[in-house]
C-alpha cells in the first residue's frame, strides 16, 4: 500500500514540476471579434478585440484594436506573432476588406472560413 502512495505522490509531483507550453496567462490572451483588412502598398490589418466586463446590471463588452501592417502576409504575421499578446481566432465574425486576396487571411489565422461573415470597405 505504501508503494501507491509513493507512485501517487511522484505522478502528482510530476504533473506539477513539467511545464505546459500550451498554458496562457489570461493577461495575455486576446479574443479576437472582427478583423479589418486593407491592401493599399502594404498590408494593413486590425484586429478588434472583445473584452467582457462584468457590471452590476449584466456583462458589458468593451473593444479593443490591434493594428499591425506589412509588405507581405508573412511578414504581417510576423509582426502579430511578435507582439507581447496571443491572440485567439476561434471567435471571429466578421471580416471587413477591400482586397481580394482575403482567402488566405483564413489559412493564416487558422480561421473556419463557413463561420465568418465577410464584408467589402469602401
Amino acid at each position: 500500500m505504501k508503494k501507491y502512495y509513493i507512485f501517487f505522490f511522484i505522478v502528482l509531483l510530476f504533473y506539477f514540476i513539467y511545464p505546459r507550453s500550451d498554458y496562457v496567462e489570461l493577461n495575455h490572451l486576446s479574443i479576437i471579434r472582427e478583423i479589418k483588412f486593407k491592401c493599399e502598398k502594404n498590408y494593413n490589418i486590425t484586429l478588434k478585440e472583445i473584452i467582457p466586463q462584468k457590471k452590476d446590471n449584466g456583462i458589458h463588452y468593451q473593444y479593443k484594436d490591434y493594428s499591425f501592417s506589412g509588405e507581405s502576409f508573412d511578414s504581417l504575421k510576423r509582426e502579430i506573432s511578435n507582439s507581447n499578446k496571443n491572440f485567439y481566432f476561434k471567435h471571429v465574425h466578421l471580416l471587413k476588406t477591400n482586397c481580394s486576396e482575403y482567402q488566405e487571411l483564413f489559412s493564416l489565422f487558422s480561421i473556419s472560413s463557413n463561420k465568418v461573415k465577410v464584408k467589402k470597405l469602401s
